[in-house]
């Protein structure tokens, strides 16, 4: 868990839950503190999920790269 945005007077709370089976690991992202009366709301969640898919693409792409 950790946060991010203080700087700007937008903290949120990110956790990351990783959940394993037998075959893969699931990436559960949860991202909380977002001002659910700011006009820009839409726009700014639509830039945090594309941020995310972004990096856990990234990131996918590395740890297949490292096997």
């Amino acid at each position: 868990m950790f946060s991010w945005g203080e700087e700007h007077g937008e903290e949120t709370v990110v956790t990351i839950t990783l959940k394993e089976d037998d075959t893969s690991t699931i990436i559960e992202v949860n991202e909380s503190g977002v001002k659910e009366d700011d006009p820009e709301i839409v726009e700014k969640m639509i830039g945090q999920k594309e941020g995310w898919v972004y990096t856990l693409t990234c990131l996918k792409g590395y740890l297949e790269k490292r096997n």
